[in-house]
């Protein structure tokens, strides 16, 4: 899944990346990978590792009109290769959604939200995805 996060205002934005489970599955998460690319950059872990479901964050500088601020994602979740038993994964699943939550200090009356990009289609705008 390939997204972006835009800051379309002129102050810089704090953000939290979250992989929200929607319903309890019945996988393991000891035994699903996921790995996130930011700006290039992979991260790959476990999905058990993952603490309080946040997977980044940080802070997207604020846009001039020269440069507009973004940050470029790719989330990939699979199967680990250990895994040699069909029983392990045979009719079971895990249910994510991505959660955004942005807070910005605003020293002006100009309050815009983050606008979340998937393949230059607008997906959201606002906190949650």
């Amino acid at each position: 899944f390939t997204f972006r996060l835009i800051n379309n205002t002129k102050n810089d934005t704090s953000y939290v990346l979250k992989l929200q489970e929607i319903e309890t599955g019945t996988l393991s998460k000891d035994i699903v990978k996921y790995g996130l690319t930011k700006n290039g950059n992979t991260e790959i872990d476990f999905v058990s590792s993952i603490k309080d479901g946040v997977i980044d964050s940080g802070v997207i500088p604020g846009s001039t009109e020269q440069v507009t601020s973004v940050i470029e994602y790719e989330l990939r979740l699979w199967i680990d290769s250990s895994v040699t038993e069909i029983e392990e994964v045979q009719a079971k699943f895990l249910s994510f959604r991505l959660g955004l939550k942005s807070s910005q200090t605003v020293e002006t009356n100009e309050v815009k939200p983050l606008v979340v990009y998937n393949e230059d289609t607008e997906i959201k705008k606002g906190c949650y995805l």
